[in-house]
């Protein structure tokens, strides 16, 4: 029975095994419930020194009385019963406290995640409204016109991206792997790009010595390529005021039996040392825009891959992603 029963808490003065034939004539009410259960010894299991539960003994078979080495023997044993009762009373406080703290993680990220939202959502609205408030003033203007539709495609694909980026945030998919050829992946990655490097000045080498085959989600890892990429043409942006230097981004690739390495390098900016450790952090960016998931789905397609992302960054010289994901599928082989 529960120590925190009525019935129980009769019994907290106890500290030794109870005979219930010797005290029911004292307290007949206390006793009438235990001897309902077919009690005939109540032993406290004590935990220190409060009252943690209570082991109820029946009646011997043979009929016989409890002797005093039995009695022993069944109240070390209760001492070890109040023991795990709490501990177990502490696990569940701590699976409460644990509870408590997710509830407020989960509504802190769902505060973040609308902050995000409404930041960069707003920004390109701003930028569309401007311009069709403008349209009919200036409709006539081919000049204009050629200017409004760029702008308009330019910040509507912004806003696309926002929008995929935190899906992929909030519902990430699990792998659908096949074999595939990681130069395949490359190509159709390096393809998709190749414009945007272009658009800013900054050449695109890739690297890959040969075949290799693995098993993975091609569209996944794709994503992965592309989020890197495009965090390194941001970067190598950031050191427009830098006369003279080259801007490359190289996609590399090895592998050996077990494993499959992909890095992506840039000649950007470079990260301080206290910057790495936050960078796989929801909504961290040290971009004037940006929702600072990028890195964060890169992550967690990465470890969804049981593979690993590490990073190697010289602040002023530029960064390395490293992502190194098992050839089978598997636990990463290191």
């Amino acid at each position: 029975m529960d120590v925190h029963d009525p019935t129980g808490l009769q019994l907290g003065s106890y500290r030794s095994p109870i005979v219930l034939e010797e005290i029911a004539q004292q307290d007949p009410q206390m006793v009438r419930p235990w001897q309902a259960l077919g009690a005939a010894v109540l032993i406290p299991c004590l935990a220190r020194d409060q009252h943690a539960g209570i082991l109820a003994l029946g009646e011997k078979r043979s009929g016989r009385l409890y002797t005093t080495e039995d009695l022993e023997i069944f109240f070390v044993l209760a001492a070890q019963l109040g023991l795990a009762l709490e501990n177990l009373a502490y696990l569940e406080a701590i699976k409460a406290a644990q509870e408590q703290l997710r509830q407020s993680d989960r509504l802190a990220t769902a505060g973040r995640f609308a902050a995000a939202i409404a930041h960069e959502v707003k920004q390109p609205l701003t930028a569309i409204t401007t311009f069709v408030e403008t349209l009919p003033i200036r409709g006539d203007d081919a000049e204009f016109r050629a200017h409004f539709q760029a702008v308009v495609g330019g910040e509507l694909q912004r806003m696309e991206t926002t929008v995929r980026q935190l899906t992929d945030f909030a519902r990430p998919q699990p792998p659908q792997r096949q074999r595939v050829d990681l130069r395949d992946i490359i190509r159709d990655a390096a393809a998709l790009i190749q414009p945007e490097c272009a658009k800013r000045g900054a050449e695109l080498a890739c690297q890959v010595p040969g075949p290799i085959e693995f098993d993975t989600d091609p569209h996944q890892i794709k994503q992965v390529l592309l989020n890197l990429a495009l965090n390194g043409l941001d970067a190598m942006e950031a050191t427009s005021w830098v006369r003279d230097r080259p801007r490359r981004l190289t996609i590399s690739a090895t592998a050996d039996p077990q494993n499959v390495e992909l890095s992506v390098t840039d000649s950007g900016c470079g990260l301080r040392p206290e910057e790495i450790p936050q960078i796989f952090e929801p909504f961290h960016t040290t971009k004037a825009e940006g929702t600072g998931l990028g890195l964060v789905v890169v992550k967690q397609i990465v470890e969804a891959h049981h593979g690993t992302i590490h990073v190697r960054s010289t602040y002023g010289q530029g960064t390395t992603f490293t992502v190194r994901l098992p050839r089978s599928g598997h636990e990463d082989s290191r």
